[in-house]
Formats: structure tokens, C-alpha cells, sequence
């Protein structure tokens, strides 16, 4: 049996366990400390790297978004160039005698998709026509 003394004794002085033969726990509790403490460091370690990659992933994103906007803004910057050009050389203010032969495709095509626009117009409106003798009336609902 065990004495109440020895007990209190064990309990309030855990190294009279060692040297009572326990021992054993407190070791293997220290090393599982140790290796608890060692993984804590080891995520902690790769938590920072993971911020830091994040932190890249995001400045890189901010500068292909930038770039994008301003590649934008580029291509409407030209567009609206050329529009002025292409009106003012429409209207015979301006002649650029280098690019004649671009002016003359350019003017050919529009001709072209004019016509094929009349077309269409034509067409959507013959398939309106036929609706409307092709459907019955609608009476009115009543109220």
C-alpha cells in the first residue's frame, strides 16, 4: 500500500518520479515536447515563406492588371487616331500619298460591308413581313 506521504511527496517534487524510477515519462514527454516545438517552428517557417510567395503572386497580378489597362488604353489611343486620320482623310483635308493603296483597300471595304449591311437590312425586314401574314391576329384580352 501506498503511504499518503509518499505520495504528496512524489507529486510535489516530480523529480523524486525519476529517481523512483518514472523516469521514462518525463523523457519521452520532453522529447515530444521538443518535437512539438520543432514542427511549431517548422510551420511557422513555412507560414513566412508562404506569405512572402503570396506577397510576389500579388504585386505580380497588380502589374500584369497595369499592364493589361494600359495595353487598353494604348489600343483605344490608336484607334481613336486613326479614326481622326481615316476622317480626315475621308473628308480630302488631309492626303497621306504613302498609304494610297491601303486608303483605296479601306475605302473598297467599307463600300463592301455597307452593301452587305443593306442586305441584311433588307433581308430582316422581308422576314418581318412574312411574320406578320403568316401569324393570325391576336385578339385583344379582355378586361
Amino acid at each position: 500500500m501506498v503511504d499518503e506521504a509518499d505520495s504528496k511527496s512524489v507529486a510535489a517534487d516530480p523529480a523524486s518520479r525519476f529517481e523512483s524510477g518514472e523516469g521514462h515519462l518525463i523523457t519521452k514527454s520532453g522529447d515530444i515536447l521538443k518535437q512539438i516545438q520543432d514542427e511549431w517552428e517548422a510551420a511557422k517557417a513555412q507560414l513566412a515563406n508562404l506569405r512572402v510567395a503570396v506577397e510576389q503572386a500579388e504585386r505580380l497580378a497588380q502589374l500584369r492588371l497595369g499592364m493589361t489597362s494600359s495595353d487598353k488604353a494604348r489600343e483605344e489611343a490608336y484607334r481613336r487616331l486613326g479614326s481622326a486620320v481615316w476622317g480626315q482623310i475621308k473628308s480630302g483635308r488631309t492626303q497621306l500619298a504613302s498609304c494610297q493603296e491601303e486608303q483605296n483597300a479601306l475605302s473598297k471595304l467599307e463600300g463592301r460591308m455597307s452593301d452587305q449591311m443593306k442586305e441584311l437590312m433588307d433581308i430582316l425586314k422581308e422576314g418581318e413581313n412574312m411574320i406578320k401574314h403568316i401569324r393570325p391576329p391576336v385578339p385583344p384580352k379582355p378586361k
